[in-house]
């Protein structure tokens, strides 16, 4: 049920990614957004990216963009490095010794937890860096995050931020995406109650049909294989045009009745 739920959310999200017009953004570009808003300008100022996957080489880019001169860290320090080269950036080994320096702000996007060199932490709390952690569950422990207090930004923190403006009646088409989304996904929900009731349905007339058909070849031995086929043809499609109407009714019950008649009725 979460797979499903998982998969109707990221089709949601790809279907209103093609409505924003302009240049792509990634929650790397929010992040130093964030950043911004509590720091100012990002142009020659020093930002720290933790991790070298695909988020953190995406908001490594954007730092790199805007100007930022941007150190990267890395449990692997040849990974750091990699992508370090790739956009013109520092890296240090993720296991440091305390000596990174000064930031205006850090991004974390790890799994698991990221193990800071406590002068390292220090060093963020004191010269009053914005850390925005983008891992979930978050990667920046907890005695960290309440020392850096309203400088913590957690994924959450930005899902939830201010509301963004969004032009051209874009909020009303993103809400009706996201109803009709939420009720694609409840109408699956039914599908898996009623789902057995029509399944013991077809079951049943199946097993009813070929003990018919093999009653009418003991009482018609004569009968030819072209016959035989016909008669097969017949009685698939009369089974299918009787039980069409309950599978429907079924398919559209949205209490639940009509899935307990059928079984009663039916003698399921």
């Amino acid at each position: 049920m979460l797979d499903r739920l998982f998969q109707v959310a990221l089709n949601a999200g790809r279907r209103a990614h093609g409505w924003f017009a302009g240049s792509p953004r990634s929650l790397g570009d929010v992040a130093l957004d964030e950043i911004e808003r509590l720091s100012g300008s990002l142009v020659d100022q020093p930002i720290l990216i933790v991790g070298a996957g695909s988020m953190s080489r995406l908001t490594a880019q954007a730092a790199a963009r805007r100007g930022a001169r941007v150190t990267i860290t890395n449990r692997t320090a040849a990974r750091a490095l990699f992508l370090a080269r790739n956009i013109g950036a520092g890296a240090v080994e993720g296991a440091s010794d305390g000596t990174l320096g000064p930031f205006v702000g850090a991004v974390v996007a790890v799994s698991g937890t990221w193990a800071a060199h406590p002068q390292d932490a220090a060093r963020l709390v004191d010269c009053g860096a914005t850390v925005v952690d983008l891992s979930s569950p978050p990667a920046v422990s907890g005695t960290l995050q309440a020392q850096l207090g309203g400088r913590f930004v957690s994924i959450d923190d930005l899902a939830w931020g201010p509301q963004v403006e969004l032009a051209g009646g874009l909020r009303d088409r993103l809400q009706k995406l996201v109803a009709e989304s939420g009720r694609e996904y409840c109408r699956w929900l039914r599908a898996r109650d009623f789902l057995p009731a029509i399944q013991a349905m077809t079951e049943a007339a199946e097993t009813r049909r070929l003990d018919e058909l093999a009653w009418l070849a003991r009482r018609l031995p004569s009968l030819s294989e072209q016959d035989r086929a016909v008669i097969d043809q017949m009685t698939h499609r009369l089974v299918g045009g009787i039980l069409h109407a309950p599978k429907l009714a079924l398919r559209l019950d949205e209490s639940g009745e009509l899935g307990r008649a059928a079984w009663e009725l039916f003698g399921l």
